[in-house]
């Protein structure tokens, strides 16, 4: 607690080894070898705010691009270290929290009431409605209003679940600096401090960070928008064979999305898993249904029946994400986070520059960039690629078949089998692997953050090879 008197006392005392055991040690008197020492000291003030380096990861997320606004209702600030006094009463005043969002670029401000939660150590509120394609600074508030002056208006901000609206200027502060002078030359910097800390009377600002909205509420909302290109799909290395999906649309995912946020919480290195799943887990396709089902995976279903099947599955074991293993996985990079550029008004200038005053300049245009091609060569629009892993668990799978097919026919042939099943295994051993079929593949996703693991949602998305 801050401003605490308290007493800290530390005994040492020595041990010896005597007869194959460990004894406290004793001088020639007989006494113990010890000492003591006792010391008091008193904590300074608290924190006032919530340092960054206390905030283990947030809902939105720091500098998120592609905030989803309409997947998850909730929010959160989860701490390193609990800070309970920033969220504790005040006599004679009424105390509530607020998580405020306040457009950097001008607009209404949303608010929605904040509680902190003291087991988990983080600040909770209700992500309210706010519009798309919107980079935002989220405030969390404490507000102190006297309690005479609360009792007479009839209102107190923070006991209900509703959100309030209201307007207010943004600004973003530009200091420039002259570092260095002479005769027709000059360097001068800028300072840039971003927008969305001003707070209200009676207000204290305890965190802010950034983030922006994307153009979709939803992940099936951005689905809908991705056009697919044509699949690429790698030379055939004996039976195996990779796929990639590529598509195209006005917005993409963000590093959060893709490759989710490793942080540190309790000492234990921990990782907030990407926003957004991809698997290609379902054997529902064309290839699925005329080869791979009906020639290995019904087939080790047969052997499992005859309790003749003792070997691991492949495809099963790239479904559960065994070893990191996964039936499909984002390949392209991601879209980088918010830079400090970006957030709040323009400003005149965000980088040191150098001003020559003879009029003299340096460089020239390289060319314009019209119609996806920049000085003659044609650009590549970007795409999201996503690579189906099939092809690399489906071969393993049919060798196994096989092997297990020629081991039954090896052991148990001739009378110790029925014609049917003979038939069938040597039908196995006849068959050829067939390679991926041109035509239609399906890719599930998935928004993990407050899916329910136990009854995971999925939206289906296809391409076409």
């Amino acid at each position: 607690s801050a401003y605490t008197q308290y007493t800290a006392t530390i005994s040492v005392y020595g041990e010896e080894y005597v007869s194959g055991a460990w004894q406290q040690a004793t001088r020639m008197d007989g006494s113990t070898i010890e000492q003591t020492v006792t010391t008091t000291f008193t904590t300074g003030g608290a924190p006032t705010n919530i340092p960054e380096s206390n905030v283990t990861y947030s809902y939105p997320l720091n500098r998120q691009r592609f905030f989803l606004a309409g997947e998850c209702p909730g929010g959160l600030v989860s701490l390193q270290t609990g800070q309970p006094d920033l969220f504790g009463p005040r006599t004679g005043y009424t105390v509530s929290f607020i998580a405020r969002f306040v457009p950097v670029m001008g607009g209404t401000e949303v608010e929605s009431p904040a509680y902190y939660n003291t087991g988990a150590r983080q600040v909770e509120f209700a992500v309210p409605r706010v519009p798309t394609s919107t980079i935002f600074a989220l405030q969390i508030v404490r507000k102190e209003e006297p309690e005479a002056r609360a009792a007479a208006s009839g209102f107190r901000l923070g006991t209900g679940a509703g959100t309030i609206a209201s307007r207010s200027g943004v600004t973003a502060t530009t200091t420039l600096h002259s570092m260095y002078m002479r005769p027709g030359i000059l360097v001068q910097t800028t300072t840039r401090t971003l927008p969305g800390t001003q707070v209200k009377q009676g207000e204290r600002l305890l965190y802010i960070y950034y983030f922006k909205t994307s153009r979709y509420s939803t992940l099936s909302e951005k689905l809908a928008s991705l056009t697919s290109q044509p699949t690429v799909a790698s030379p055939a290395l004996g039976n195996f064979q990779l796929l990639t999906a590529k598509f195209s649309g006005p917005e993409f995912f963000d590093i959060y999305d893709m490759q989710g946020l490793s942080f540190t919480r309790d000492g234990r290195d921990q990782l907030l898993r990407p926003l957004i799943s991809v698997n290609a887990s379902t054997r529902t396709d064309n290839w699925h249904t005329r080869f791979t089902n009906p020639w290995i995976y019904d087939n080790i279903d047969r052997f499992r029946r005859m309790g003749q099947w003792s070997g691991t599955v492949e495809f099963e074991r790239y479904q559960r994400g065994v070893g990191g293993l996964t039936t499909a996985q984002f390949v392209s990079d991601p879209s980088g986070l918010l830079q400090d550029w970006e957030i709040g008004p323009p400003a005149r200038a965000n980088t040191s520059r150098l001003l020559i005053a003879t009029g003299t300049s340096y460089g020239r245009g390289l060319g314009t960039m019209t119609g996806g091609r920049f000085a003659g060569v044609t650009i590549a629009a970007p795409t999201v690629d996503i690579q189906h892993n099939q092809g690399i668990a489906v071969p393993i799978d049919f060798m196994r078949v096989r092997q297990r097919a020629a081991w039954y026919l090896s052991v148990f042939g001739g009378e110790f089998i029925s014609a049917d099943d003979e038939r069938w295994l040597r039908g196995i051993l006849g068959k050829s692997y067939e390679l991926y079929y041109r035509g239609l593949y399906t890719l599930n996703f998935g928004y993990t953050f407050c899916q329910d693991p136990d009854r995971p949602t999925s939206i289906s998305k296809t391409f076409r090879y």
